[in-house]
């Protein structure tokens, strides 16, 4: 990247005065209004300042001005708001949203931090020093911290730039793959037209491989807001030269990037304490949110919103239930008025007690649905119950009481989450696994055969027949099939939420293992034979004496291969059933769930 283009990733169309606008512009907005401007969902989230004209130009333009598409993207958008109500600010620390806050900027793993030369708000993201599990509240936060960014833009700029520090990026940090879908979304469709520049600090080697091989594909506007900066970036080096160019000169104190960390915090997610994010220091971070927060609030007129009835705010239907203190006091009752913060929120946990909880009822009671091509695609499709068959009126507890029966028949290593059904591939991969198992299975007896030919003929004992000869390859080859299968599988487990057991028939105390422990034991009872093989192969043996017939170069390479994938398969397997037991076996406990 040779330099910022100021229009395509500084200053949109939207920072110009509305007359300036191309007139197809100002017609796809107008038509967005038309289509959009009666619907309940625009209205709600209208109230709270977020649908102006600039913000349906971002749409317009992420969809090249085709208004059907922008009508559709736009309604997805709300959809996504309803769910999750982004309009969270930090002006009580005490609230229950204040303290979950509190513990996720520790570590500095999302951060806005200020703006660049450009003036355009920067975000940075850092997922090496991940110090929480609950990937909902990392969803909120990466909102939360976008729509800060965005704040801190300078007047006549409307882009943020990214900075991602991937110096850690390892498969045990790796993001399960619906947190990555719903980061694309908040990214591309919630906030369309905000990215500017995206700065990919020290990325792996196989990141520039894999931009390489994607580069036909994409578009000439997206790659040139991709910056790859790596190595020495020492004074005066190239890396400093790019980073000077894209943030400005003084990027070390900007990003932290570069900096050594200055301060350590406990990780719930690696189980130890852990360094924090590069030049991170909590406390003035954690004062610079809540100053800036605060004269947010005081431009905006809220929270609290006192002219905003929360029955007409919030849809409980779609909204995902976090944070219920918060919207408590920052709402008004229109019914009545409560005296305290406690009554507060008991009344707003009565008035929406059909929320998260009930949903969460809703996703165990019910099957899973399927995609058009028959696959599961990881998101829950709830049946959602009318107010005839489930009332409003149910006690919050009550419905968290649903949830941890539910979650105690369940086998803990099948739970994604705290309270959440098992995650996209789990069925897949227990399939996969028990297929892996059958032809190790087969590659073992093969093993055992081959070994007892051997010594048969080593002890002087008649030639094995033709077709035991040809048995045993045909073993073989069968047993490449598990190439395929196990690249699948160690898909899944790198980008699945959960992971099975393999076995859930058995007693729950034997079931953890028992499926990669069997593959791993029965690829090691197979691997000398393997390498006994290789090495024949290697020193152009004819054949052994047991009458076999020389094997193909890439036959033995295929069979050297396939025995690394699976032994590679069932370690990880083991590994993250390893991680995942602690994490997901606990039931939910009272106070997991608010009181009415």
């Amino acid at each position: 990247m040779a330099s910022v283009d100021l229009d395509l990733q500084v200053s949109g169309m939207g920072t110009r005065p509305a007359l300036e606008w191309p007139k197809a512009i100002r017609e796809g907005v107008a038509a967005l209004r038309s289509s959009c401007g009666d619907d309940p969902e625009f209205r709600r989230h209208a109230a709270f300042g977020v649908l102006e004209d600039v913000d349906l130009v971002r749409v317009l333009l992420a969809r090249q001005g085709d208004v059907e598409k922008a009508v559709a993207m736009l309604k997805r958008a709300l959809a996504w708001r309803s769910r999750r109500m982004p309009y969270w600010l930090l002006v009580d620390p005490a609230s229950d949203f204040g303290k979950v806050f509190e513990v996720e900027f520790r570590a500095g793993k999302i951060q806005a931090a200020g703006h660049d030369r450009y003036g355009r708000g920067l975000l940075i993201l850092d997922n090496g020093c991940e110090n929480t599990k609950d990937d909902d509240t990392h969803m909120r936060l990466l909102a939360y911290s976008v729509e800060a960014a965005r704040r801190s833009c300078l007047p006549g700029v409307d882009k943020i730039c990214v900075a991602m520090n991937l110096e850690n990026f390892s498969v045990r940090n790796s993001v399960p793959r619906r947190v990555l879908m719903e980061t694309i979304e908040i990214l591309t469709i919630v906030y369309p037209e905000t990215l500017g520049t995206c700065i990919l600090w020290q990325a792996p080697s196989y990141a520039l491989a894999m931009l390489a091989l994607a580069k036909p594909f994409l578009d000439p506007r997206t790659l040139q807001k991709f910056a790859f900066v790596s190595g020495d970036a020492s004074p005066g080096s190239e890396a400093d030269r790019q980073m000077v160019e894209v943030v400005g000169p003084n990027w070390r104190e900007l990003t932290g990037l570069g900096l050594p960390p200055k301060e350590r915090c406990y990780s719930e997610y690696f189980r130890r304490e852990i360094a924090c994010a590069r030049g991170f220091e909590f406390e003035p971070y954690w004062k610079r949110r809540l100053r800036e927060d605060a004269a947010r609030a005081k431009d905006a007129g809220g929270p609290p919103w006192r002219q905003l009835p929360r029955d007409s705010a919030i849809d409980p239907a779609l909204w995902d239930g976090a944070y219920p203190g918060y919207w408590a006091s920052s709402l008004p009752s229109r019914h009545r008025a409560v005296g305290s913060k406690a009554e507060a929120e008991a009344e707003f946990a009565d008035s929406t007690s059909y929320t998260s909880e009930a949903a969460e009822a809703e996703v165990w009671a019910s099957p899973r649905q399927s995609d058009s091509d028959g696959a599961f695609d990881g998101t829950p499709a709830p049946q959602k119950l009318g107010r005839s068959a489930m009332p409003l009126s149910i006690p919050r507890r009550i419905v968290g009481g649903l949830a941890s029966i539910a979650s105690a028949s369940s086998t803990p290593s099948n739970l994604s989450g705290h309270g959440r059904p098992p995650g996209s591939g789990s069925s897949t991969l227990r399939v996969l696994g028990g297929a892996a198992l059958l032809l190790s299975a087969l590659l073992a007896l093969d093993t055992t055969f081959a070994i007892s030919l051997q010594e048969s003929a080593d002890d002087g004992g008649t030639t094995p027949s033709r077709g035991a000869v040809n048995l045993l390859a045909a073993f073989r080859l069968l047993t490449l099939l598990d190439i395929p299968l196990v690249s699948v599988g160690l898909g899944l487990l790198m980008h699945g939420d959960s992971v099975p057991g393999g076995c859930e028939c058995l007693p729950p105390n034997r079931r953890c293992l028992n499926v990669p422990g069997a593959l791993l034991l029965l690829r090691f009872f197979s691997m000398p034979e393997a390498i006994r093989t290789v090495a024949r192969v290697t020193r152009h043996d004819p054949g052994d004496a047991a009458g076999s017939p020389p094997l193909p170069l890439v036959l033995v390479y295929l069979q050297s291969a396939d025995a690394l994938l699976s032994v590679t398969f069932a370690l990880l397997w083991v590994w993250r059933l390893s991680n995942q037991v602690g994490r997901y076996a606990r039931l939910p406990s009272d106070s997991d769930f608010c009181s009415p």
